[in-house]
């Protein structure tokens, strides 16, 4: 009996550290949604300007390519429905940006670094 016992420890531990990985990935995507999503529709410049961790979280390089995606989301509503950028590439609903998007952008006041 001592032997399986022996062979189930690793796989016990290997299945909480799974779960643990688990928990921040599952919570991501509603936690964006709730809270950066709102700042995403007023203006970046404002939103950005925040002292809270929010606010820091949008001067990220990742957030502010978000912020580009989510814009392409609203002129072409059948792409770029996620937040987190890979969910798109996998579904294939990824669009990139035109030369006209990005001048209507920058016209916009999105961040386009």
């Amino acid at each position: 009996m001592a032997p399986a016992a022996c062979l189930l420890c690793p796989l016990a531990y290997w299945s909480w550290l799974a779960t643990i990985c688990a928990i921040p990935s599952l919570l991501l995507p509603p936690l964006l949604s709730m809270f950066v999503h709102p700042l995403m529709h007023s203006p970046y410049v404002i939103s950005s300007q925040r002292k809270d961790l929010l606010g820091v979280l949008l001067r990220t390089k990742y957030i502010r390519r978000v912020i580009r995606h989510h814009w392409l989301h609203h002129k072409y509503p059948t792409y770029n429905f996620n937040l987190l950028l890979l969910g798109d590439f996998l579904l294939g609903t990824h669009l990139e940006p035109s030369e006209s998007d990005i001048e209507e952008m920058r016209d916009s006041g999105i961040p386009l670094d």
